[in-house]
Parts: C-alpha cells; structure tokens; sequence
C-alpha cells in the first residue's frame, strides 16, 4: 500500500514536471501537436510509474527517475529542431535593402490610408503604383493623389509626383509603416525609410524583414 501511494506520488510529480514543458514549448510555437505529445507524455508517466513501482524499490525508481528525465530532455531537443525555423523562438530574421538611386527606378511597398497595399514606383521623375506588389509592375497607374500611412500612425500624401503633408511640400524624414507581405511559407515585411526634399526622395532604402520566408517566383 505504502509502495503504491509512493509510485502515485511519483508519477504525479514526475509526470507534471516532464509533460508540462512540453506543453509549455507547444504553446510557445502555437502547436497543438507538440501541446498533445506534452499531455501525453504526463499522463504516461503517472501510469508507468505506478506499474513499475510494484517491481522496483525507492532506490532503483530514483535512477529510473533520472533516466527518463534525460530521455525527456532529448525528445524535448529533438521536437525543438524539427520545427519549422519560421515558427522557432526568438528566431533571428533576414533583412533584405534595396537602396534609392538617383535617376533610376525605385519603387516601394506601402499600405495606402484605406488599407489598400500597393507599390510605388519612381521613374523620370514620375510617380505611378500597382496593386500587384510582388509581380513585375504590371498594370501600372500614374499617380493622381495617394496618401500612405506611415509610422507612428502619421500619413503623407503623393500628388503631381511629389510628396504633401497637407497642401505643403514635404521635407523631412520618413518612414512608412510595416505592410505585412504574404509569402508561400515563413513571415515576412516591408517598408521603406529614407529622406524626402522639397517632395522628392532624396535618400532612403526599401528594407524587407524575412522571417525564412519563401516567395513564389
């Protein structure tokens, strides 16, 4: 009886501490499988220590405690690196510059103030925009007034191929707010940030953060 309430105790403890991070590092990378191994693996160890106890002593359940905690850490390495790298903690992602030459083309990818994603594109001193931001400029449209949001949730707006804040010229500086791109798999984003001169871009650069991101093409 004694015996039996200490192979419960153990399988109790033992199951809560080697299930739970499991569900914990499932929870983490939003993964339900991994959540349902880390239940399983709980409920299995206070089963098979209550069986085993009825064989074994205290003392040879400690070092059958410690093997199994150490076959838990591996199984818990292994799941870690099979995961997808897009969906890894603390994954450190790719930054991808594409840098404004002047008197060549540039374009960029910005989100307009009706939440409409398209991209910029200066050529000869014009200013035209697609809504197929990731093709290769394909129904091109001059510009007759855009306003993008920028960061910190302030906008400026193009019109005759410049850029206004209001009825005004814009210079200063600038940064566009994140638009969220929609890759074949991983995460990834965009926005340009650079320098603007009497309405025109003086400086700058588009920056793409990829979290492992795969694009079609």
């Amino acid at each position: 009886m004694v015996l039996k309430k200490i192979g419960q105790f153990l399988g109790n403890v033992t199951g809560t501490v080697t299930g739970e991070p499991i569900k914990f590092i499932g929870k983490a990378l939003n993964n339900e499988y991994i959540e349902q191994i880390g239940e399983g693996v709980k409920k299995a160890t206070k089963q098979t220590k209550h069986t085993r106890v009825k064989r074994y002593g205290v003392a040879e359940m400690k070092c059958v405690n410690r093997l199994f905690m150490f076959s838990i850490l591996i199984a818990i390495s292994l799941i870690l690196n099979f995961v997808s790298p897009s969906t890894a903690i603390a994954k450190k992602p790719e930054v991808y510059k594409s840098v404004f030459q002047p008197n060549e083309e540039f374009s960029f990818i910005a989100t307009t103030t009706k939440g409409n994603k398209v991209k910029l594109i200066f050529r000869k001193n014009k200013v035209f925009y697609t809504t197929f931001i990731m093709e290769n400029n394909l129904d091109e449209k001059i510009v007759k007034k855009l306003t993008i949001q920028l960061d910190k949730k302030k906008t400026v707006s193009i019109k005759n191929n410049k850029f206004y804040v209001g009825n005004k010229l814009y210079t200063g500086k600038i940064k566009t707010k994140e638009t969220k791109l929609y890759p074949i798999s991983g995460k990834a984003h965009t926005y340009f940030n650079g320098k603007i001169s009497k309405g025109k871009i003086k400086n700058g650069a588009e920056y793409t953060v990829s979290y492992d991101a795969t694009f079609a093409g």
